[in-house]
């Protein structure tokens, strides 16, 4: 996480990583639904993504895998594309929830390397349970903020339907929070639960996605994706985003782009997933 003390001003891809292998298997069910989202051809999305392989489908389902494919950038795109398949995207139930957040200054940003804290604005419970709580300081920060918004809106797009469990949450909740080997975050969380698609490029972020990126200052940074920036001839130089942040003095929107000064994006670490559900049957 570690985000950047003085991120770019409010609103004015590089090639996206494969998903590292998943955490423990989770329930059968849920795998079953894996391996749907990844073979079933539907118009649930008109949206595609390419560069995805054999071995990234058996990866996302809890399956072993001997090694990574090689890069989308060396790939057929055609060869690879693979619709977004019996599932609904979240990405509006996602917007809602973060307009539907105090973003006045009234939460500060609160992020201490010393300690892990949730960073959440309020409790989040998962069918009765705790995932997440403040810390007592009444302070955020962008891991915290983005889970606690996707959570709703997950559990807004099942519409009364189970889902995973309390338990599959957070271990999900440990990738995304950047714990242990993972640096993709949420991207790395939802791809490997099932639960999100990954974005290859960088022009085919949608609003509501979500990102992980890493500046060249080392500093990282979760957060919902809301639009891109442009130059005046239309070229796509980097994206207006949606976080907790110390620039922002708590929630609030934010730009950066991809490049080699500091506080910019490293290219090649700009990391996105589409978040989804499982359509209804």
């Amino acid at each position: 996480m570690g985000e950047d003390p003085t991120a770019q001003g409010a609103p004015r891809p590089t090639r996206l990583r494969s998903p590292p292998t998943p955490g423990p298997t989770l329930s059968l069910r849920w795998n079953i639904v894996r391996l749907a989202i990844l073979s079933v051809a539907s118009d649930v999305m008109p949206r595609t993504v390419t560069g995805v392989s054999h071995g990234d489908a058996l990866t996302r389902a809890g399956v072993a895998w001997a090694g990574p494919p090689a890069a989308s950038g060396s790939r057929d795109p055609e060869a690879n594309r693979i619709t977004h398949a019996a599932t609904s995207p979240l990405n509006k139930l996602i917007l809602a929830e973060l307009r539907a957040m105090p973003n006045d200054g009234s939460l500060p940003y609160a992020w201490d390397r010393s300690r892990h804290t949730d960073g959440v604005s309020t409790p989040v419970a998962w069918r009765g349970e705790l995932l997440a709580e403040p810390d007592g300081s009444g302070g955020v920060h962008c891991s915290g903020v983005t889970f606690e918004v996707w959570v709703r809106a997950l559990d807004a797009g099942l519409g009364g339907r189970p889902g995973p469990t309390a338990e599959e949450l957070r271990r999900l909740k440990q990738a995304w929070y950047n714990r242990g080997d993972s640096d993709g975050g949420p991207v790395d969380a939802l791809v490997a639960a099932g639960l999100g698609m990954p974005i290859a490029r960088l022009e085919d972020l949608q609003p509501g996605d979500l990102v992980q990126f890493w500046r060249n200052n080392g500093n990282g940074h979760s957060a919902v994706f809301v639009d891109h920036t442009r130059t005046r001839s239309g070229a796509i130089r980097g994206m207006v985003f949606w976080s907790a942040q110390s620039s922002s003095h708590g929630l609030g929107r934010r730009y950066v782009s991809v490049g080699r000064s500091t506080h910019q994006i490293t290219p090649g670490r700009l990391y996105g997933v589409r978040p989804v559900v499982p359509a209804s049957d």
